[in-house]
């Protein structure tokens, strides 16, 4: 679950920096890049918390 959430935050920050770079972005254009920067964000919270339930559940699985 972790690799898929992480791909798709990486697909939507790509996605951001195209409009950001994008000499001719118009403001509804940067605005939506915002969007997207925030959303990324709450995505990667999502996935460091993910993770760290994996990693503390592992602790506690009997060897």
């Amino acid at each position: 679950m972790s690799k898929d959430m992480r791909n798709a935050r990486a697909k939507l920050v790509d996605q951001a920096r195209a409009l950001i770079n994008n000499r001719k972005a118009t403001p509804e254009a940067l605005a939506r890049a915002d969007v997207m920067l925030t959303e990324a964000e709450g995505m990667k919270a999502k996935i460091d918390r993910s993770e760290r339930t994996e990693s503390l559940f592992a602790t506690l699985a009997p060897s």
